[in-house]
This record gives C-alpha cells, structure tokens and sequence, in this order.
C-alpha cells in the first residue's frame, strides 16, 4: 500500500520539491487493463483539466475533500438539495471500491436507476452492499444511465458507464453505490465512480482536477 494522502508521512509530502505535491493516476478500468501512477507536473495536459477547490473544512484533513454540489441522472438533476452534502461534507479516496452518499440523497439516485431499469427483473437480495440489481438476461448492448456529478469551481465530472454500473455476471447489472449508514457520515466518491478519469492532485494550490476520458 502507498500513501497518497495528505498527511505529513504520505508518499508525496515526503518527496515533494519545494511543496509541489503534485500526482495523478488512471486506475484500471478492467482487469484486462492496467493503469499508471504519474508522480510530480506534467505540463502536456494540464489545460484539459477541470480542478475542483479542496474546500477550507478540510484544510488539516489528510483527506481530499470535495464540495458536491448535484448530481444529474440521464440529463435531469436530481432533487437533492446542496445542504446534504455540505452538512456532513465528501471526500475523493481511491481505496473506497463503492461510492457512498448520505441516507438524504442516496433514495433519490435509486429511485432515478430502477425507473429506468423498469422493463428488467428486479433482484431482490441485491449483491453485497449494492441494493439495485437486475437481470438482464443476454442483452449484451445493455443502456447504461449517464451520470454527472457537479462540483465546486463549477466543476462537472461525467462519469464513464464503467464508473455506474457493476456486473456481478454476464446477465447482472447493479447500481454501483452504497448509501450511508447516517446523515453525518461523509460522502465518498469511490474508485469504481473515478474509472476512464485521469485524477489530478495539486498539493500546492489545494485542489482535486479531473481528465474526462484521460485514461483512453
């Protein structure tokens, strides 16, 4: 395991030249695929780069904290109001497989999923901690919902299909979140959500940046 936090003893505070704690990576979209870890600027791509600020609640958090502000299901927000989420605030944490929202925007997300997956079986006993699962039998050109979450700095990040949906099998398909257990835990934008995004953390000007598709 390599630290990658914030916190003084993690990889990049020890190896950072005057302070610029600079890393991204692309996390393997499948096991067929590998990903990469860049450490220190890369100067190439950084225009194509969406930055979202690390808000001041987390100034002395080792965590990577992220300001959610919505979350758009297939084009349509969703009624989630920002208080949700600023309340008990959210973080990005590669090491979490499944994202989690809070028990107050959580219901709204899986009640967008199974009105569109109306036409297919619903699996009661769900998969683990995934609770909106369906077969779909054999359909292998399965549609998958378009997701987005909004960030501060006005900040979109649209999700990969990959990053929404998890396929037990080949005739499974589950919504790939979890909900909180209460209101005050943290919400956590989890690896399976940052799949096909090239992640960016600038330790110096405190901010979490997002390549849409940056791993193809």
């Amino acid at each position: 395991m390599l630290g990658l936090d914030r916190s003084p003893l993690s990889f990049p505070s020890q190896t950072a030249y005057r302070y610029n704690k600079f890393f991204s990576y692309c996390l393997p979209s499948s096991p067929n695929h590998v990903g990469h870890l860049s450490l220190g600027r890369l100067e190439g791509y950084l225009r194509s780069v969406k930055y979202t600020p690390i808000p001041p609640a987390y100034k002395n958090s080792p965590f990577y904290g992220i300001e959610i502000t919505g979350i758009s299901f297939n084009g349509k927000n969703l009624t989630i109001p920002p208080s949700v989420f600023s309340n008990a605030g959210a973080i990005i944490d590669s090491g979490t497989v499944v994202s989690r929202l809070p028990p107050d925007a959580y219901p709204a997300f899986r009640h967008a999923f199974r009105e569109s997956m109306s036409g297919y079986r619903w699996i009661p006993d769900g998969f683990g901690i995934l609770d909106s699962c369906y077969d779909i039998g054999n359909q292998k050109n399965f549609p998958v919902p378009a997701v987005s979450f909004f960030l501060g700095g006005d900040v979109e990040v649209k999700l990969h299909p990959s990053g929404v949906i998890y396929a037990p099998d080949e005739s499974t398909v589950c919504l790939a979140f979890a909900e909180n257990h209460n209101q005050f835990e943290e919400a956590i934008f989890g690896n399976i959500q940052q799949k096909q995004l090239e992640v960016v953390y600038d330790g110096l000007d405190q901010r979490v940046g997002f390549v849409p598709w940056g791993c193809n």
